[in-house]
């Protein structure tokens, strides 16, 4: 009688003696275990941004990473995914159907990940805020958002640099800018238009002068914002024209944060330019007065609700932008 065959006690998955049935699964897991995940979020961000520079921007790398990260790509498959043109980059045909596919399943990676998180993270929600806003208008107003979600907590980050969101930096973040941020859910926080504020004493000895008006204000000691040229900027809209002396020189203390200058003006040590978000409260409590309230001018600056896609589908962080916006329409303007 022949002897029977010998088998291997240690069979290789998917070798020739795996269940025929459970050869695709087997393959599929390889594949997946091969996949260069890195490569693959390059890719998919430099195709839905358009560029190298841009999905450089949102995962902090610089171009030349992700063009390598893409190219690396490119090798394991042995095809082209972009074009190389003069303005940039454009899909090949197979660029734009692997792509397509890598955005729907990263989507759902990202979105299932957020679902876990909210079940299981302790109830902490981080909020990234310029520290003029921080100070001036969300402190004062916070409390009315934990009275309406008691379970969650709140730690707000006021530093001057941008928290980065897509490393989870923080949840949601409130910006100060022009709100160029590509690759990010940007809301306005409305119109900040600038207006000159002072102290009521101030105020009432300007408009006591027979030539009240907006030239008046050059022979004023006038409170700056390092960053901007808010006072040129306003001076213009109200048609006053700025002798060279004056246009040279601030003509008053420079302030590195607007809440200084915001400060300064309250305690009667000049005039300042007002945002409706920094001043408001001042304005409603009689701490400051607007001087010219008809004339505003508009320099493209202003405040924004930022996050991510993924980040916008968290209850906490859909709650705060909720009850965010409900409080800036309140503001009067």
């Amino acid at each position: 009688m022949a002897d029977a065959p010998l088998r291997d006690p240690n069979p290789e998955p998917g070798g020739a003696h795996a269940d025929p049935a459970l050869r695709p699964e087997i393959a599929r897991a390889r594949t997946i275990a091969r996949l260069p995940l890195n490569a693959i979020r390059a890719f998919t961000a430099a195709a839905r941004l358009g560029g190298m520079a841009a999905a450089a921007g949102e995962l902090g790398l610089t171009p030349g990473a992700v063009s390598q990260q893409v190219k690396t790509l490119e090798d394991r498959l042995g095809l082209k995914l972009f074009e190389r043109e003069a303005r940039g980059v454009r899909l090949t045909a197979v660029g734009a159907d692997l792509a397509d596919a890598a955005h729907q399943a990263l989507d759902g990676m990202a979105h299932a990940y957020e679902r876990a998180l909210a079940r299981t993270a302790p109830g902490i929600l981080t909020v990234g805020v310029a520290p003029s806003f921080a100070s001036l208008w969300l402190a004062p107003r916070i409390g009315g958002f934990l009275k309406a979600q008691p379970d969650l907590a709140v730690r707000l980050d006021s530093q001057r640099h941008h928290v980065d969101l897509a490393r989870g930096e923080a949840d949601i973040a409130l910006r100060w800018g022009r709100g160029d941020w590509r690759g990010l859910v940007v809301l306005p926080l409305g119109p900040e238009p600038l207006t000159p504020v002072a102290a009521p004493a101030l105020a009432a000895a300007l408009r006591a002068r027979i030539d009240f008006g907006p030239a008046c204000l050059l022979d004023q000691v006038r409170l700056h914002f390092a960053e901007l040229d808010d006072w040129g900027c306003w001076f213009r809209a109200a048609g006053v024209a700025m002798p060279e002396v004056i246009a040279a020189g601030p003509g008053g203390p420079v302030f590195s944060e607007s809440t200084a200058v915001i400060e300064a003006a309250e305690a009667g040590q000049g005039i300042a330019i007002g945002r409706p978000s920094l001043t408001a409260d001042a304005i409603a409590a009689g701490r400051l007065v607007q001087l010219f309230p008809d004339i505003r001018a508009d320099d493209g600056w202003g405040y924004y609700l930022v996050a991510t896609e993924v980040g916008l589908r968290r209850p906490a962080v859909a709650a705060f932008r909720d009850w965010l916006m409900a409080e800036i329409a309140k503001m009067p303007r």
